[in-house]
């Protein structure tokens, strides 16, 4: 009897660091970046104010004559004290033996990655914001202010197209 109780400590010790190590749903959940105050950025910002609020400085970027555009990646999370989930994920490892991890896991996992955003913005030459889109890295657009940019997947950093001779200009409400 001792013998099996001792294997049994043994696994079970075993599957809780092979659980930590891989990123277990509490710890998934604890690394989940908390929120960027990203809605506070406005036409019209300072690009040193929108790189402090995303705490991130431009992953690429393309000048032109009328400015600069800029692409951000970070990741914006959460309210913090949604981590208070940590509770639940650590009394479900201890009552179902870590089996809890199977349902508990796979959320953590597709709400961490919900977390990637990529910020577009367009400076004038003065560094003073003119257009600002925050998409996934899917391409859903999430918000967007001022002119129309492109999307992510086309990237704006080449120079715009010019449309064909034959369209129309078409208006588009934000």
């Amino acid at each position: 009897m001792f013998h099996i109780a001792r294997i049994f400590r043994l696994t079970l010790l075993c599957w809780v660091t092979l659980s930590i190590q891989i990123g277990c749903a509490t710890v998934t959940a604890v690394k989940i970046p908390g929120p960027v105050a990203d809605e506070t950025i406005a036409l019209g910002t300072h690009r040193k104010d929108v790189e402090v609020v995303l705490k991130s400085t431009p992953v690429n970027e393309y000048h032109d004559g009328d400015g600069t555009t800029a692409r951000y990646q970070y990741k914006n999370g959460p309210h913090q004290a949604s981590k208070g989930r940590v509770i639940l994920y650590i009394a479900g490892d201890v009552f179902t033996l870590f089996l809890s991890e199977l349902i508990f896991w796979p959320i953590e996992a597709y709400a961490s990655g919900r977390t990637d955003r990529i910020g577009t913005a367009h400076y004038d030459a003065s560094n003073l914001l003119e257009n600002w889109t925050i998409d996934r890295p899917g391409g859903e657009r999430l918000f967007s202010e001022g002119e129309p940019s492109t999307s992510p997947e086309s990237g704006p950093l080449s120079p715009p197209e010019s449309p064909p001779a034959d369209a129309t200009p078409s208006k588009t409400s934000h």
